[in-house]
């Protein structure tokens, strides 16, 4: 029955979606050609520390497989990588290009024994190259992150410093939130209990900052970020992506202080209000569209999200909202998490999703041959270059 009902639905979360798509797609930067770029966030950062960890949230009733992020979400194994790496190197475009993840990367960690030290009044990080020292099945995975990239298939970013909006979480674990501190024992930020009202990012929303008396917490967490991002890759970034689209006018101008000259994200942004953590406004953006500091937006206009969407229909659906991207003149930005590519959790996260980018890919090079694959710095940089406008 439950398969029976899908079908029936399914016909109508297409026509959502691309009314959607048309929403998205009807201003902005045009292009005749046809770009397609693959933007996926949460690279480094910490969810599920361990299948031990998560295991113990499930058992005293976090409901940690409940949510998509905290059911499959962790740090990619050297496996993990090496499949999704597989996949990639199968395909090329018209260019003689592989596909290529614009890989958004979180590049540090709590380091949770230094903060229970302090007794949660300081607040520790570790570069996440030495978080993912911690498990053997991740021991090779930094090299196989500079393979990737020596391949052309894997484009670093940042993301943010660490996945976590520091004093709200420190706050919380001070007051001795039971299930917080639970999941803090466990090498976890928390678990799917810290999902509330006036908590609906459990804590990711990195730069949930709100107010001039706040700057000084955002510089000192954008400077730790740039560097940090410089010393692990070589090389500066020049576009950020917000934790979980959460940002201010703030941090915008700290981040041109430092160079970033793209702003990747949604067809909206969270504005951090005074009224207190979780309130929000929107504000809506478009691709192309200027701030006031010169730095440009990048809009995502397709999703691609097995884990979190409708599984298998997720290539159909995906495909549609591309359709509709280069009917419109837009590149097709293509929003797919990291936890769509993990199976250090559970592999058939992994095994189920990989043939499924792998279809994804083979029908895009069917439908549109001469179909471009680019990182968004690539997007960016031709949109200043005014290729067609």
């Amino acid at each position: 029955m439950r398969v029976r009902n899908f079908k029936i639905l399914l016909p109508l979360i297409k026509i959502r979606r691309l009314a959607l798509s048309n929403w998205y797609n009807h201003a902005g930067w045009k292009t005749q050609k046809k770009y397609v770029l693959f933007e996926s966030d949460d690279w480094g950062s910490i969810r599920n520390s361990s299948p031990e960890a998560h295991q113990a949230l499930i058992d005293i009733g976090d409901g940690t497989d409940q949510d998509p992020f905290t059911r499959y979400d962790a740090l990619a194994s050297d496996d993990d990588l090496e499949l999704l790496f597989d996949v990639l190197t199968a395909f090329r475009d018209c260019q003689g290009n592989h596909p290529i993840i614009t890989a958004n990367c979180a590049v540090a960690n709590p380091d949770f024994d230094k903060i229970r030290e302090s007794n949660f009044e300081k607040y520790y990080f570790e570069p996440f190259t030495e978080t993912l020292k911690r498990h053997k099945s991740h021991e090779n995975s930094f090299n196989l992150w500079q393979s990737g990239m020596d391949a052309g298939i894997f484009y670093p970013q940042l993301h943010c410093r660490e996945h976590l909006n520091i004093n709200q979480w420190l706050s919380d674990l001070r007051d001795g939130n039971k299930g917080l501190r639970f999941a803090f024992d466990h090498h976890m930020i928390s678990g799917r209990s810290a999902i509330t009202k006036n908590n609906k990012f459990a804590y990711m929303d990195a730069f949930n900052y709100c107010g001039s008396q706040s700057d000084h917490v955002l510089e000192e967490i954008a400077a730790d970020a740039v560097a940090l991002f410089k010393e692990i890759f070589g090389y500066e970034s020049r576009s950020y992506i917000a934790s979980c689209y959460v940002w201010s006018d703030s941090l915008e101008r700290i981040l041109a202080q430092h160079k970033i000259e793209f702003i990747q994200g949604g067809n909206y942004q969270l504005l951090p209000t005074d009224k207190g953590y979780g309130h929000f406004q929107k504000k809506t953006n478009r691709i192309g569209d200027r701030n006031r500091y010169d730095q440009l937006y990048l809009i995502r206009n397709c999703h691609f999200e097995p884990s979190m969407g409708k599984g298998s229909h997720e290539v159909d659906l995906c495909l549609a909202q591309i359709n509709n991207s280069f009917r419109w003149g837009r590149p097709a930005t293509i929003c797919t998490h990291r936890l769509n590519y993990v199976g250090f959790i559970n592999k058939l996260n992994r095994d189920r999703n990989l043939p499924l980018l792998d279809e994804l890919l083979s029908q895009i090079l069917k439908r549109w041959p001469g179909v471009e694959f680019i990182t968004s710095t690539e997007l960016g940089d031709i949109i200043r270059r005014g290729e067609v406008r």
